[in-house]
């Protein structure tokens, strides 16, 4: 990691720099957290879990990556961290960690009953509905999928309302980094 600081300090503008420092460092600590429930067995709440999924997912990593990746520019503090594009990127967020498991449950229980092969020990949105409400997984698979998609509408509306005043480089994020 030393490293790759290095070679990132290099071309980076001191806001890009703590970004990546500060994502990387919510990104390891949420992987932690997350191997350290697998180990202990640990419950989470639904919030809970939401909650590690954003940061075990990596997904503030793969934000701050895209800002450096594209030519647009760095994206001012201010307009960042503004309320409303904090909401935006949490969601995304929220979103790529959920639709993980949601497009991996299948595969994971498959594994589980057919091969050696270890499977992913991180708690699954899937299992945590079923476990949490009651439910067969057929039926947590389509919670899970619906609570994604509140989540989706709810992103699209915002980005609506933002976009129109989002002005460079935050319309750039938010169009040429694919969400």
């Amino acid at each position: 990691m030393a490293d790759i600081a290095l070679r990132l300090h290099g071309f980076l503008t001191p806001t890009q720099l703590g970004r990546c420092v500060e994502t990387v460092r919510r990104w390891f600590t949420g992987a932690m957290w997350e191997k350290a429930l697998a180990h202990t067995g640990g419950q989470l709440t639904l919030n809970e879990y939401t909650a590690l999924r954003m940061d075990s997912g990596a997904g503030a990593a793969w934000f701050a990556l895209c800002e450096i990746g594209r030519a647009g520019g760095e994206v001012p503090a201010a307009k960042m961290d503004a309320p409303a594009v904090r909401a935006l990127r949490e969601m995304c967020w929220v979103i790529v960690g959920w639709d993980n498991y949601i497009f991996s449950h299948a595969k994971e229980r498959w594994l589980a009953a057919h091969s050696s092969l270890p499977v992913d020990d991180a708690p699954n949105l899937v299992t945590l509905l079923a476990e949490q409400e009651g439910l067969g997984l057929s039926d947590a698979l389509g919670e899970a999928v619906a609570l994604r998609n509140r989540v989706m509408s709810a992103f699209i509306r915002l980005r609506a309302q933002v976009l129109p005043g989002a002005g460079e480089p935050l319309r750039a994020f938010f169009t040429e980094s694919g969400t």
